[in-house]
């Protein structure tokens, strides 16, 4: 069956798919994906296990639940790296669909294990702990954070303790920037490089299986079976009692099954995802930066008009104005506020992973 044949792939593959995480006591896995029914439909559900400090936790979740969990975390985790999953796509019960899927998810998830302000989010721990069936609808009904909480976790989470400059932190942003916009076409690049020989190889191995179990044994029946008068036994091949030759072919078929490019194929797409992740963030930044100067804008104009109703408008009329601007200014002043403190926060969480990537290159 399909998921007999994908547990068996994911088997062979499970060392090359195991992350180091940085948290010792985390241990998860993605994998036996299984094709359930129900009304008129079919759809596949992957295995969650494993266990962390506060216990051990094994669940089934859906592919529409792992994006309703990066959803959750994109919205209430803002300017923050979330690693990336599969996009979409239609036919999710295929079979290389549901394979590459329990690939890229165990990646997923082992990412989020060396984040633990992630892995032990109330959003994660609701994904591998509920015994809700689909916890799609338990994640639109959190909470929704306003800027202050979100504020007031990160600086829990992530303490600063020097002083940030920020026109040299923008500096580096704006680099880093840079150099991910240059990798994306390099990254593509190598993706279609390595997807041509992947092919190659496949095409390879199965020539290789063919030769083995058809065109060999197909050649002894029709050319040396007579030279041996028509035993069986004689030929090796073709020979059902040889138990040697047999496993053998067991042997050599697993060996050509496994394809190595596969390998250097996810990686290159595991970066270009992550990558894209990293644009959008700064993306982000960016836009946040854009309407904290609108605002700016706005609060400076109406202190001006302010200054102008004051020379030597009708006292009334004047208070009237006064009044109505001042509301407006206040408004606004409370929106630059809470979009300062935003900009701020993504901006020093931004530096915090360029940090911790930069610190990575180096020890690489």
């Amino acid at each position: 069956t399909i998921n007999y044949f994908i547990k068996k792939k994911m088997e062979q593959q499970q060392d090359q798919y195991d992350y180091p995480n940085l948290q010792q006591e985390i241990q998860i896995q993605v994998g036996e994906p299984l094709t359930k029914e129900a009304t008129l439909i079919k759809f596949t559900v992957y295995s969650v296990k494993g266990q962390d400090k506060l216990g051990t936790f094994d669940t089934y979740r859906r592919f529409s639940e792992f994006y309703a969990l990066k959803e959750a975390l994109n919205s209430r985790w803002p300017g923050c790296f979330v690693p990336s999953i599969p996009a979409k796509e239609l036919n999710s019960t295929n079979q290389n669909v549901v394979e590459n899927r329990a690939r890229f998810l165990n990646s997923f998830c082992n990412q989020v294990a060396g984040l633990s302000h992630l892995f032990y989010s109330e959003e994660f721990q609701i994904f591998i702990r509920s015994k809700e069936h689909d916890v799609t609808k338990t994640f639109s009904q959190l909470k929704k954070l306003s800027y202050q909480e979100i504020l007031q976790k990160y600086q829990q989470i992530f303490p600063i303790q020097q002083e940030i400059n920020h026109s040299q932190t923008n500096i580096k942003i704006n680099t880093f920037y840079q150099f991910l916009k240059k990798s994306i076409p390099q990254l593509e690049s190598y993706k279609d490089q390595i997807q041509q020989l992947y092919q190659m190889r496949q095409e390879l191995n199965n020539n290789f299986i063919d030769l083995n179990q058809n065109i060999i044994p197909q050649y002894e029946q029709c050319c040396i079976n007579e030279y041996v008068a028509y035993d069986s036994n004689a030929l090796i091949y073709s020979n059902q009692q040889n138990q040697e030759i047999q496993q053998f072919q067991n042997n050599f078929k697993e060996s050509k099954n496994k394809n190595q490019f596969q390998y250097v194929l996810d990686m290159i797409v595991y970066e270009l995802r992550d990558t894209q992740v990293f644009i959008d963030l700064i993306d982000q930044k960016a836009q946040l930066e854009k309407s904290k100067q609108s605002f700016i804008k706005d609060i400076k104009s109406d202190e001006e008009d302010i200054i102008k109703l004051c020379q030597g408008k009708k006292q009334q009329k004047l208070c009237l104005l006064v009044l109505k601007i001042k509301k407006k200014n206040q408004n606004n002043r409370q929106k630059y506020k809470k979009m300062n403190q935003k900009v701020q926060t993504n901006q020093s969480k931004l530096l915090l992973i360029l940090q911790d990537l930069l610190k990575s290159i180096d020890l690489g």
